[in-house]
């Protein structure tokens, strides 16, 4: 268990409005405790590995989209003043 998806509010909402999903579709399929309480930790677990996948997902996005920004950026700078000490940061003697 990631502990920091406790903290987490979409993550927090999301399972608090499955949970009580789960547990209705288990007493029309499980009687026994112990079955109910595996199938909710599965369902838990599966959620999680895909809340944190998307999640990634996004940052992974947001970071390759700034990049671009900054890239674009940089490249502006250094067409607009082409000279010596725009190349690798650093000015040539």
């Amino acid at each position: 268990m990631n502990c920091s998806l406790l903290e987490d509010d979409d993550y927090i909402n999301n399972i608090t409005v499955k949970v009580p999903v789960w547990l209705a579709e288990c007493y029309k399929e499980l009687s026994d405790n112990r079955n109910i309480w595996d199938w909710i930790k599965y369902n838990i677990t599966i959620n999680a590995i895909q809340h944190l996948k998307r999640k990634a997902k996004e940052r992974n996005d947001k970071e390759n989209t700034l990049q671009n920004d900054y890239a674009q950026e940089a490249k502006q700078t250094v067409d607009l003043d082409p000279n010596n000490t725009n190349v690798n940061g650093q000015g040539k003697s």
